[in-house]
Formats: structure tokens, C-alpha cells, sequence
């Protein structure tokens, strides 16, 4: 998104088995797998859904406090490698006072250019 050269753009899919709930694991190696996804010269990556968590969520507490923090550090990498993300996590919405299993879209200057949250989710799984 950030080249010059409009002619291709480069998508990664990073295919990853994040640990439930080993938030720091995953998120290492997030940095790890996007980072060789830039040096690939990938234009966007694409994480699977909730990269960061792990899809099982045993503990939301952390994502009141964490979420925008990990979204911070995942902002400031797409800025400093100037490469778009769309990221998988769990955020913790304060208007609804809800977390939810979202996709952030980070543009490759850094921008939060758009959030879903996912709202079509099993029983189950109505927790977050």
C-alpha cells in the first residue's frame, strides 16, 4: 500500500497456530511472522481471527486493560515497516462496555483505518 509501483500488491496470509490464552507467545510471534511477511515485501498481511488471544478466551480481564496497548504496538510496527495490517485480536469496546472478537485494520502509516467487530457468534461464545 505504501509502493509506489500499483501495478501488484502483495498479500500475506499468515498461517499460524496461536496458543490459547499465551497472549506474549503470540504476539512474538505475530512480530516474527509479519516482519518476514515485510521482508517478502508483502504490501498487506492478514492475521487469522483473534491472533493475539488465541481462539479459546478463558480470561477477558486483560483485554480491558491490554487491548490498546497491544493495538498501540502493532500500530507503531506497520508505521515503522510502512506495511498494512489487518489484525486479529479481542477488543474491549468502552461505548457498549463489551469486548469483542474483532478485526483492526492498521493502514502502513500507522492508522487504525477501520474496526469490526464480529456480532454473528456461536451461544457458546457470547462471552466476548
Amino acid at each position: 500500500m505504501g509502493r509506489q509501483d500499483l501495478t501488484s500488491f502483495r498479500i500475506a496470509f499468515l498461517h499460524m497456530a496461536p496458543r490459547d490464552g499465551d497472549i506474549n507467545h503470540n504476539i512474538l510471534l505475530l512480530e516474527k511472522l509479519f516482519l518476514q511477511a515485510v521482508s517478502l515485501q508483502a504490501d498487506l498481511v492478514l492475521t487469522p481471527e483473534l491472533a493475539v488471544s488465541g481462539y479459546e478466551i478463558y480470561h477477558t480481564q486483560w483485554i480491558r486493560a491490554d487491548s490498546q496497548i497491544i493495538l498501540k504496538r502493532f500500530t507503531d510496527l506497520a508505521a515503522q515497516n510502512q506495511t498494512a495490517l489487518l489484525l486479529g485480536m479481542p477488543l474491549y469496546d468502552p461505548q457498549t462496555d463489551k469486548t469483542y472478537n474483532s478485526a483492526v485494520l492498521i493502514a502502513e502509516n500507522g492508522c487504525v483505518m477501520g474496526i469490526h467487530h464480529k456480532i454473528l457468534v456461536l451461544p457458546e461464545r457470547q462471552n466476548y
